[in-house]
């Protein structure tokens, strides 16, 4: 499906068994957007919607098994809004990475599950603020590097956090709670 300019809509059945959006699955399809992630979907792999100029929704059920959202999967789409699932671990490199993209908001489930935020996960992205969820080990370097508009950022973690010193960069921080447990990487 990839590069088709007239895929608008795609539905799965209600018995569907598909566990994995394959690589470059939706990419380039300008016409698409809202997709519905199926509960058995474990992972979206590489690239899967990047590009999707017009993708303002993606949504996913409190039943959803998503585990790993793969490197650049919803890189310049139109999201403004994402709610991780609660048994995501691990957010791929450049994922959400903007040039287009608006995306203001990253929800993280109350009992959220996710361990890594990977290199440049939400680089360019218009976030204002984001709590760091408790599960977290590690925040790579560039995660959240040109996010200008993130004025705060509050850690949640209750097990020791691993932040690189670059994870921040060119970010628009004013406000930031660092957990006693916080260590730094990096130079």
């Amino acid at each position: 499906f990839k590069e088709n300019s007239l895929l608008s809509t795609v539905t799965f059945s209600s018995n569907t068994r598909l566990n994995k959006i394959h690589s470059n699955a939706f990419r380039s399809n300008p016409a698409l957007n809202t997709f519905n992630i199926p509960d058995t979907v474990t992972i979206i792999d590489y690239a899967a919607f990047h590009n999707c100029i017009n993708l303002h929704t993606v949504a996913f059920t409190s039943e959803s098994q998503l585990i790993t959202i793969g490197n650049s999967v919803f890189s310049d789409t139109a999201l403004t809004i994402f709610n991780v699932p609660r048994t995501v671990t691990s957010i791929g490199e450049y994922a959400f990475q903007a040039i287009r993209s608006a995306l203001f908001v990253i929800n993280f489930h109350t009992h959220s599950e996710m361990e890594i935020i990977n290199e440049g996960a939400f680089k360019g992205t218009k976030l204002v603020s984001i709590n760091v969820p408790q599960p977290v080990t590690l925040i790579a370097s560039g995660s959240f590097k040109d996010c200008n508009l993130l004025t705060s950022i509050s850690f949640s973690c209750r097990s020791t956090v691993v932040i690189n010193t670059l994870a921040f960069v060119n970010a628009g921080l004013q406000s930031i709670s660092i957990p006693l447990t916080a260590t730094y990487e990096g130079s």
